[in-house]
């Protein structure tokens, strides 16, 4: 199924076998996948740019950056997936866009 908004400069996560996209201006979108095609929906809306950097941490999706206004961005959001509240959690020391995100995980990590 096609998404239901038209956006570039996206980046996407997977968390528990669902696809999650944020798409400027201000949608947070889940993607089902399914017997047709899945489907798509909007779990939350917030101030979202274009050209960020996401990654998932501890059960929850960090949008880091982006581009808006002519400028690089220093905001990180964090999406809860089950409250579907997303929220402004710190800012970066500057702003950066068109960067990738990871999650390294420290300790003990199963092989």
């Amino acid at each position: 199924s096609n998404m239901p908004v038209e956006a570039c400069g996206i980046s996407a996560v997977a968390l528990n076998g669902s696809i999650y996209v944020a798409a400027q201006p201000t949608d947070v979108l889940f993607y089902k996948p399914g017997e047709n095609g899945g489907s798509w929906s909007v779990v939350a809306n917030g101030d979202i740019s274009s050209f960020y950097g996401m990654t998932v941490y501890g059960g929850k999706i960090y949008i880091c950056g982006g581009f808006k206004n002519d400028k690089g961005r220093s905001k990180i959001l964090c999406f809860n997936p089950e409250t579907r509240s997303l929220e402004h959690v710190g800012n970066m020391a500057k702003g950066v866009y068109g960067h990738g995100c990871v999650t390294i995980l420290m300790g003990n990590i199963p092989s």
